[in-house]
């Protein structure tokens, strides 16, 4: 696997804000499950939870996760601390109460669905700053379908994740083309094509550790791009003259050699022209 998804979850970092990792027991799974499933909220009940536990929690930031099995934990979702234990009257004694709000993110896709398995059981509820050593993941349910190259709009983050998902990476293994990076800071495009032996797969596998060896794109923050995917072939019947013409009418219509990230296309044009 390229990236962990829950090495991804857990750096997921709003400046200035501490970040704190739960791991909640198996009280009402099935209930819970069923929550997440079904796109509702669970702050309540994960507010409940902690308060019930009297965990002493600190942190700006949690990061969620539901035991459904002894070793085995669900993505439950981020969610901003509202407050940190504020003190409630209950009968004659106080007792901290924590409320939150689940924050709208790229990860959100994989709640209910993003499994982790860890060595040993981390106990009925159990509180870290910091990630926790994990044996295994995989989705336990069906994520989102690939949507079709036409709906293919991704930012980095997402792209970063769908990259591992094996629905994905066997259909861009099968299929060779042209792409559009966009710069949503300024609007500016890098247009690329991919033709490798495992076609737009090999291609994206260099994006995702930042390897591609476009100097002018390299300048780039990659967290600000957009990926989508203009046109596509199958990798066993392709003509490679009709994808460089297509990259360079791309190239064109964005002026990306002018006002992008195609710096390269002089170069570009002369092999387009020399395949023709």
């Amino acid at each position: 696997m390229i990236n962990s998804l829950y090495n991804l979850i857990s750096n997921f970092k709003i400046e200035g804000a501490s970040v704190r990792h739960v791991y909640h027991g198996r009280r009402d799974q099935d209930h819970v499950l069923f929550l997440l499933e079904t796109g509702k909220d669970i702050s309540d009940y994960q507010n409940t939870l902690t308060t019930n536990r009297s965990l002493g929690v600190t942190g700006d930031i949690t990061i969620s996760w539901i035991s459904i099995d002894k070793d085995t934990y669900v993505f439950a979702g981020i969610y901003k601390n509202l407050n940190c234990g504020e003190f409630e009257e209950s009968g004659d004694s106080k007792r901290k109460v924590y409320k939150s709000e689940r924050i709208k993110n790229d990860f959100d896709t994989l709640i209910s669905k993003l499994t982790i398995k860890v060595s040993k059981s981390v106990g009925l509820s159990y509180i870290r700053n910091k990630p926790i050593q994990i044996i295994d993941e995989y989705i336990q349910h069906t994520i989102c379908k690939y949507p079709g190259h036409q709906n293919i709009k991704l930012s980095y983050d997402q792209f970063k994740m769908v990259l591992n998902l094996p629905e994905y990476r066997a259909v861009w293994s099968r299929l060779v083309g042209v792409y559009k990076w966009t710069d949503k800071t300024n609007g500016k495009v890098y247009i690329g094509s991919a033709m490798g032996k495992e076609g737009f797969l090999q291609r994206f596998n260099q994006y995702a550790d930042w390897s591609h060896g476009n100097r002018d794109l390299s300048k780039v923050n990659p967290l600000n791009l957009e990926l989508s995917i203009i046109s596509t072939h199958s990798i066993e019947n392709y003509d490679s003259d009709h994808i460089y013409k297509r990259e360079y009418l791309e190239i064109e219509k964005h002026m990306s050699h002018l006002y992008g990230y195609n710096f390269d296309y002089n170069q570009k044009i002369k092999e387009i022209k020399k395949a023709s």
